[in-house]
């Protein structure tokens, strides 16, 4: 919007008799309009999100770690593997760190509360999960059983840990952003805590790997 406001400024026009100018005026105010009510209306969507978050905050219990699992972006192609779709951002990523509004309450740790290199030392017990540039995983990397006994994956031909790998031994949370399961995908690892209008919040209660290998 600065810029269609400075190029507007820039350009030298003639709009003739006043009626011209009056529509030049409407239309550049209905415009601003439009614009003001469309960025009020969606900071009320997200406040309406962090409220309903902070609301959940009490069922998970202090010095917990979550793991944010979101909905595959329809913008990943079919033809993309699972750890390209892992290196690619997408238009989902402002809803990345909601989740960190359970370090503010709980005393949380979740991967994504860095939204770039790490300036900071996190607790010891937090180390093995703490990765630089971590993002939330999606759906269908999640569904993959694989990551269930390793924490590591080859990536153009270089070793990288995976901060989500054994989570049901290194993780306390799941919430799911964006996104609704069916059913339960481990029913043996995973109760559902909470249904929220756009999450789902899942405590696991097994650290049992062996049942899905």
């Amino acid at each position: 919007m600065l810029w269609l406001l400075l190029a507007l400024a820039s350009i030298e026009t003639d709009l003739g008799g006043r009626r011209e100018r009056a529509i030049f005026v409407l239309s550049l105010l209905g415009l601003l309009s439009t614009r003001g009510f469309f960025i009020q209306e969606q900071w009320l969507h997200h406040e309406a999100r962090v409220r309903e978050l902070i609301a959940v905050s009490p069922q998970i219990k202090k010095g917990s770690s979550i793991l944010v699992v979101r909905k595959t972006p329809i913008e990943f192609s079919r033809r993309q593997t699972l750890m390209q779709q892992v290196m690619t951002t997408d238009s989902d990523r402002y809803d990345w760190h909601l989740a960190n509004l359970f370090v503010i309450e709980r005393d949380a740790f979740t991967p994504s509360i860095f939204t770039g290199m790490n300036l900071l030392r996190v607790q010891e017990q937090y180390r093995d999960r703490n990765q630089a540039l971590a993002k939330p995983i999606t759906t269908e990397i999640f569904m993959d059983p694989r990551w269930l006994s390793t924490t590591r994956f080859n990536y153009q031909g270089k070793a990288k840990n995976i901060y989500w790998g054994r989570w049901p031994e290194r993780f306390d949370y799941v919430l799911l952003l964006n996104d609704r399961w069916d059913r339960n995908p481990y029913p043996k690892s995973l109760t559902k805590i909470h249904q929220g209008s756009f999450f789902e919040l899942y405590q696991v209660v097994s650290q049992s790997l062996l049942r899905y290998r």
